[in-house]
């Protein structure tokens, strides 16, 4: 029996260290370092630390690949999970330039630093 791609999960998701502060939800901005991997290798290909300063997103709103925002999503504050996203709800078909082939699970290694709420309102 064949199984659509299309239905698959958005992300896999593994905690190695539950968080114990505000939980990421639809609507509000979280705070996080994370570095960039491809299945089946090592070596980072993008990152937040390497800037030195976290990324910022509001979830809900599309601004982050969409395997890695439904990954997020009931992650707390001082947690760290690795979110594997599968290519359907990543980068797909095209990938990403000569950065991300085409048809690449990605793996995002993130640590969630804060979860803001403001005026930009519930997305």
């Amino acid at each position: 029996m064949m199984v659509d791609p299309s239905l698959a999960p958005p992300a896999e998701v593994v905690d190695e260290v539950l968080g114990e502060g505000a939980a990421a939800e639809p609507g509000v901005r979280v705070v996080l370092h994370y570095a960039t991997t491809l299945a089946g290798s090592a070596d980072e290909i993008d990152g937040s630390r390497g800037r030195g300063r976290p990324l910022r997103a509001i979830l809900g709103r599309g601004e982050l690949v969409r395997g890695l925002e439904a990954g997020l999503v009931g992650m707390r504050v001082g947690g760290r999970r690795r979110v594997i996203v599968p290519p359907q709800h990543g980068y797909g078909p095209k990938g990403l330039g000569e950065v991300i082939p085409p048809l690449t699970d990605v793996i995002f290694d993130v640590e969630l630093l804060a979860v803001e709420t403001g005026p930009w309102g519930q997305a």
